[in-house]
């Protein structure tokens, strides 16, 4: 499981194999980005977190001395059960030794936007307090009883660019609100007939054992490409990894329909719980399983 050309944060990119014995391309692939961060009480706040791919698609992958964050920013399959868990304990080591003190993700909430459109007017008077909903109607014009529909409609790329930069924030708020409730509180049927996260992704990484860390909106410049293909998201998610004992309870905890977030913990009914309380070149190392 070590590198296969330099120490872990030689380059600020850098891409992870999971290789099955006996072959040489591997199953999945990792792509990570690593930022130096001050660090408190032995991890990285919250509140510093990479939260913007354009931070890492502008990157010009040059060496960095001592790292303390890595940002796994893209997975090539979510059917890869644990694979950043092998990650965290094997390879970076988080917390244990060298530099790296946190380990997220940033990630897209692929069903939010979806969901915003055709099924979140039924839950307005749940998910927005009067202050958003007074907000909505002051600056961007919606009727009453219609806030999130307007809502919705602000947040379609051909309208979001136009909004002035300074409602900007006022929106991205609400929007933040919004996409927190559609993660912890909504509901989809699974397979077995037993309410689940209607996210995917969320449910790779929850289901993995990690928190839900951190949800940022971006801004008006998000719809940059990257040339090799990489487009950013409207919404960023950073779910965070912590040591597997950590990420057992996380992971019996979901698979009992609870979603953790750092702030606090959600049942799949919407029953609050309680509190918790955490191109140089692109080297890719084999995780060996």
């Amino acid at each position: 499981m070590a590198p296969t050309n330099h120490e872990v944060g030689t380059y600020q990119k850098r891409a992870y194999g999971l290789f099955a014995e006996g072959e040489t391309l591997p199953r999945y692939v990792v792509y990570t980005y690593f930022a130096e961060r001050e660090t408190h009480n032995g991890a990285v706040a919250q509140s510093d977190y990479p939260a913007h791919m354009r931070e890492i698609l502008t990157c010009e992958n040059q060496p960095i001395q001592q790292p303390t964050i890595a940002v796994c920013y893209s997975i090539s399959n979510l059917q890869a059960r644990d694979l950043l868990g092998r990650l965290y304990d094997n390879e970076l080591k988080v917390g244990t030794s060298g530099n790296i003190a946190s380990m997220v993700t940033l990630s897209p909430v692929p069903g939010y936007e979806t969901w915003l459109e055709e099924c979140a007017e039924k839950m307005a008077n749940h998910m927005l307090d009067a202050k958003a909903k007074k907000q909505l109607r002051e600056k961007f014009g919606a009727r009453e009883g219609e806030e999130i529909k307007t809502l919705a409609e602000k947040f379609r790329d051909e309208t979001y660019r136009e909004i002035p930069d300074a409602d900007l924030p006022v929106l991205q708020d609400i929007v933040r609100k919004t996409a927190r409730y559609y993660l912890l509180q909504e509901n989809q049927q699974g397979p077995d007939d037993m309410p689940r996260a209607p996210d995917g992704v969320q449910r790779l990484h929850q289901g993995n054992g990690a928190l839900l860390a951190k949800i940022t909106p971006q801004g008006k410049d998000f719809l940059v490409t990257h040339p090799h293909g990489i487009s950013q998201n409207k919404v960023n998610i950073s779910y965070a990894y912590g040591p597997k004992q950590a990420r057992d309870a996380n992971k019996q905890a979901f698979k009992g329909g609870q979603r953790r977030s750092n702030h606090m913990v959600w049942s799949t009914h919407a029953e609050y719980t309680g509190r918790i309380e955490p191109d140089a070149t692109r080297q890719t190392s084999p995780l060996k399983g």
